[in-house]
């Protein structure tokens, strides 16, 4: 620890370390030439002859005066901009010391000859809710991404993991040219797009399909960024190459092109590597398992929820989170064109995704017990995993007139996975007495297949707000696979050798289910901006599952079959469902408050035990929401709606699952729906200009008939477990944040509160047991940039935990956990580069755990060549002082565990990037269009 202060106190005094020299301070006035008016609130820049980039910015006061200060001398073009006034510029010099600019006079745009045309750039412009932003006019480095320079950006930010945060509110889609990148996810297209080659930035709330259609804004938005690229880009290639090689056999190639002609866009990537990226997004985080959900969400008004079959009996969901070391293989295509006037846009990706990882895992369990028994589990786990996947989807938008729109999307998936584990444990009392030991190794191959579909009819008619549109979605997943399974339990019960358990079998698995869900949805405009909904829809669920599981004949083959573990279930769900909801929209705000009521059909067909059974149950989908805007600025919203939740069919089938022999699940065919009744909270305040702003959150859920576990624990340590309804299951949480610049030292600060509440119900050895837990936090950071000179950003995160169980109010657990991330970088003569960036953890010790520090610290120094810097040698340090030990911590209900894994050690790396372009010659006019 002493080495990692002492680190980053070496490079903060880098940071610090800059010329004393004078600065100059500007005053001046804004006032109308011919009413001698003085135009508030007017927008004042200073820029950067050379490449106008943006040096400072305010407004003008209610007196039409402004001011600068701690500004290098020199020279500057000063840019004045009013909505009702032509733009002023002019180049200015500034000396040491006080500048007076006097009076500036601004002319109407209505006094300004049609003959007289006025070029300039303005780095921020607000177009109603839109706030966009001149990328030239805020300089990054060369060879920068979308991301760096969204991180320049007034009332943008971006964490270490490449989320982004606007105008305090969570940014969920990224487009390139209005267009999607790779699917949804942001930081594709912010990772993979040079930001040499963006033109504007334009932030905003995308409105839902039907409301862009219908012009009827029905309270559905998604914050969402476009990066606009410039013309000459749209007309060339540009991407780059990169290859790493590191000590102890890491290594790390990428390389992602984009060619782009006019309205075509068609983009390449490929990854290769083995520390720790694992896709085109450049993250950890890399999905490669179908989830096996399928959902529709129509507009908001009705949900369903259906959830699969597991695809195989490991414990692996097919995704890279830190454990292990991967060996990974991706590459990918995208698409995308429009034609015909626009009228016709299609597009389409491929995804070849490949990943194989071994990690060992050291887990400490703690289970408590009512009659105050506490039971401590280590296991420790060697599990070897390969996965590879197939993904190709399609989006096919036309507009086949001016009242009828169709879209329809398609994506296939196809997986192949194979694992391998092998586990060993042993489990001791409150005494220290010896429970068991168990030991399990499995090899398994699987298949999962996936087909999804959507269709989305739109039809409006000559009358504003009169509307018919159809939406269809369908998704069939098939899943097969095979393996063997050996495990062995010795039970002590505290004491001697009671008994031997032996599992040997082989198992197949095979699921399938295929959802239909349709809606038709009429609106019809009433009075004075208001409007009724009517919609009806049907959903089908269809779903089989065949488990089975053999043991050995006498001749050592697998061929009897174990009736415990096996069973042929078939579920058939329809619902029928149809409701009104009455809405109100204006400019300002809108309120929408109706219901969807559905009735459905349950037949559950056991088909080893020839037994039929049909439910049948009345869902509700109850829906109210208000949102208010003004001026784009301010935005308060609070939403309820309450959705159904089917179960699933792994919790419906009445079979038992020995894939772990410790605890054994079984499914409960009398399983209800749950329901859900969840209220949210939004509030944001942002000033763009000013680069200050405030926002808060809350919710609260609760949830009747919710699924839970009923759990059975023995004398020997083996629990028999199976899903139950529950009611009084509930959560809330609450938060909130203010960021603001200090403009003297031009400074960005951010701290926020927040709170986490969660009451969880469950059945422990036959009483009833409720947990609640808590969490309480506060968030702090700051950060700050100097053109070639420095920067930094610094975060710090303190969160008080607490947990306790009412059937042992001794077992209660709480504990601190701290969080310092952040980075930095000095540039240094000779175009070289220094930076580091830090991860660091701090858990407390508690009555169950000891306390784990974790220190990571990375550190790179690179050299830029040729005079657009288009090649760059890096030399990077991954975990200076060999940290890091993979860790986690978590607390549910009765149970607490915390895990210790392998993972990325220290190496260094030695790497070489090119970035190359071919694009149209840029526009000699420092000032643009």
């Amino acid at each position: 620890m002493r080495r990692t202060l002492a680190l980053l106190l070496i490079l903060f005094t880098l940071l610090g370390v800059k010329t004393r020299a004078q600065t100059a301070q500007v005053t001046g006035s804004v006032k109308d030439t011919i009413n001698q008016s003085i135009p508030a609130n007017t927008v004042i820049l200073l820029l950067r002859p050379v490449d106008t980039n943006m040096v400072a910015f305010t407004r003008a006061d209610a007196k039409g005066a402004f001011h600068f200060s701690g500004l290098p001398a020199g020279d500057y073009l000063i840019w004045i901009s009013h909505p009702a006034f032509a733009p002023y510029r002019d180049s200015i010099h500034l000396v040491p010391g006080p500048n007076d600019l006097g009076g500036i006079f601004l002319t109407l745009r209505s006094q300004i000859l049609k003959e007289v045309i006025i070029k300039g750039v303005n780095p921020i412009r607000m177009k109603g809710d839109t706030v966009e932003f001149t990328a030239d006019s805020f300089a990054v480095r060369p060879g920068a991404t979308a991301e760096d320079l969204l991180k320049r950006l007034p009332g943008i930010q971006v964490d270490k993991n490449g989320k982004i945060t606007a105008q305090g509110q969570t940014v969920q889609k990224v487009l390139v040219d209005g267009e999607e990148f790779f699917g949804d996810d942001p930081t594709i297209a912010t990772r993979n797009i040079a930001a040499s080659a963006v033109d504007k930035v334009q932030v905003f709330d995308k409105k839902s399909d039907q409301a862009a259609f219908t012009g009827i804004d029905d309270g559905q938005t998604t914050k969402t960024i476009n990066l606009k690229l410039k013309n000459g880009k749209k007309n060339g290639y540009f991407g780059k190459i990169s290859g790493g090689l590191g000590t102890d056999g890491y290594y790390e190639n990428t390389a992602a092109a984009n060619f782009f002609k006019n309205k075509r866009k068609l983009s390449f990537f490929g990854v290769a590597a083995n520390t720790g990226k694992t896709g085109l997004n450049m993250t950890d985080n890399t999905n490669y398992s179908s989830s096996g959900i399928s959902t529709v969400n129509d507009g908001g008004d009705m949900m369903f929820f259906f959830s699969g079959s597991n695809d195989d009996f490991t414990n692996w969901n097919g995704s890279y989170s830190g454990q292990g070391v991967p060996i990974a293989w991706n590459a990918g295509a995208h698409y995308n064109n429009k034609f015909d006037d626009d009228k016709i846009s299609l597009g389409g990706d491929y995804i070849f995704n490949q990943v194989q990882v071994g990690v060992n895992n050291n887990t400490v369990s703690l289970l408590t017990l009512p009659d105050s028994t506490t039971n401590k589990t280590t296991s420790n786990t060697f599990s070897r995993y390969f996965d590879r996947q197939h993904s190709l989807s399609a989006r096919y938008d036309v507009q086949l007139d001016s009242l009828n729109e169709i879209k329809v999307t398609a994506q296939g998936k196809m997986r192949h996975k194979t694992t391998f584990e092998q586990d060993t444990s042993f489990a001791v009392n409150q005494d220290s007495a010896l429970i068991n030991n168990a030991g399990t190794h499995k090899n398994i191959i699987g298949d999962n297949n996936t087909f999804n579909s959507t269709l989305l009819w739109q039809h409006k008619t000559h009358k504003k707000g009169r509307t018919l549109s159809f939406s269809a979605q369908e998704n069939y997943t098939e899943i097969n696979s095979t393996g063997n399974q050996y495990s062995l339990v010795n039970s002590y019960e505290g004491g001697p050798l009671q008994s031997v358990d032996t599992t040997d079998q082989y198992k197949t698995s095979y699921s399938r289910d295929l959802t239909l869900l349709t809606k038709l949805t009429y609106t019809e405009p009433l009075f004075n901006n208001t409007y009724l909904s009517l919609d009806y829809g049907v959903n089908l669920l269809s779903a089989t599952s065949d488990v089975n599981a053999y043991n050995k004949n006498a001749g050592g083959k697998y061929s009897l079959l174990d009736s415990a573990y096996s069973n042929f279930y078939n579920l058939n769900i329809l619902t029928n469902a149809g409701g009104a909801f009455f809405r109100k929209s204006t400019k300002k705000y809108n309120y929408a408050l109706g219901s969807d009521v559905g009735y459905t059909s349950y037949k559950q067909d056991n088909i080893y035990q020839d037994l039929v059974r049909n439910r049948d149950f009345i869902n509700w989908y109850p829906k109210a929401n208000f949102s208010y805007r003004s001026g784009g600025s301010t935005y308060f919203g609070i939403n309820y709606n309450g959705n159904t939740t089917q179960p699933s069919l792994d919790q419906l089938q009445p079979v038992a699952n020995n894939n772990n022999p410790l605890n054994i699940v079984e499914g409960n065919p009398n399983l209800k729906p749950s329901f859900t009744n969840r209220v949210n909270m939004n509030y944001n305040k942002y000033n763009v200009l000013a680069d200050r702003g405030m926002f808060f959150w809350g919710g609260y859920t609760f949830t009747s008939n919710a699924f839970s576990n009923k759990d059975s624990v023995d004398k020997s340590g083996k629990t028999y477990s199976q899903t139950v309804n529950v009611n009084n299951s509930q959560n809330g949480n609450l938060g909130g944040g203010y960021n603001f610049r200090w403009k003297k030292p031009d400074l960005h600060f951010f701290f926020g509160p927040n709170i986490g509440y969660n009451k969880y119900t469950n059945y422990v050895n036959g009483l009833l047991n409720n947990t609640q837990s808590g969490n309480y936090g506060l968030a702090l950071g700051t950060n700050k940039r100097k053109e070639k000179v420095y920067e930094f950003d610094v975060r710090f995160n303190a969160t008080y935990n607490t947990s306790k169980s009412s059937i042992q109010s001794s077992s209660n657990i709480n504990y601190w956990t701290y969080e310092f991330n952040g980075d930095a970088s000095k540039d240094l003569p000779w175009k070289f580069l220094l930076a580091t960036d830090w991860d660091m953890n701090f858990y407390q010790k508690t009555t169950v755990f000891t306390n784990k520090n974790i220190a990571l610290v990375n550190v790179s120094l690179q050299k830029s060549f040729f005079k657009n810097n288009d090649l760059v040698l890096k030399a990077t340090v991954n975990d200076l002082f060999n940290q890091n030990t993979g860790f986690t911590r978590s607390v549910t209900t009765n149970l607490a565990t915390q895990s210790v894994y392998t993972a990325i050690h220290r190496y260094m790396m030695f790497s070489v990037t090119w970035n190359f372009a071919k694009n149209g010659k840029p526009k000699d006019n420092p000032w643009g269009e």
